[in-house]
């Protein structure tokens, strides 16, 4: 049978709980591509990308966008330069 104990407040949380989408942002992160089509096994890409949003607090350089049907990461423009195609123009 459960019990019920009442307390004042909510321990503070000594850890970040991780979760399986922050494996996606990681292995994104750490392949160096600007952008990347994300995928994952039984899961609609709606809620594949509002899961996502949630970890990106954590992640402030990556983006996630939907185009058709499809989730994309990308890199945030504003946190680097992007390459320019041709290096003599200024």
């Amino acid at each position: 049978m459960a019990t019920l104990k009442e307390v004042k407040s909510l321990p503070n949380r000594t850890f970040r709980k991780s979760s399986k989408y922050d494996t996606i942002i990681d292995r994104f992160i750490m392949s160096g591509v600007a952008i990347a089509e994300v995928t994952y096994p039984n899961t609609n890409f709606e809620y594949l990308s509002v899961q996502i949003k949630k970890r990106l607090r954590y992640y402030p350089s990556v983006v996630v966008n939907i185009r058709n049907g499809s989730v994309y990461l990308s890199r945030d423009p504003d946190d680097e330069d992007p390459p320019r195609a041709d290096p003599d123009v200024k």
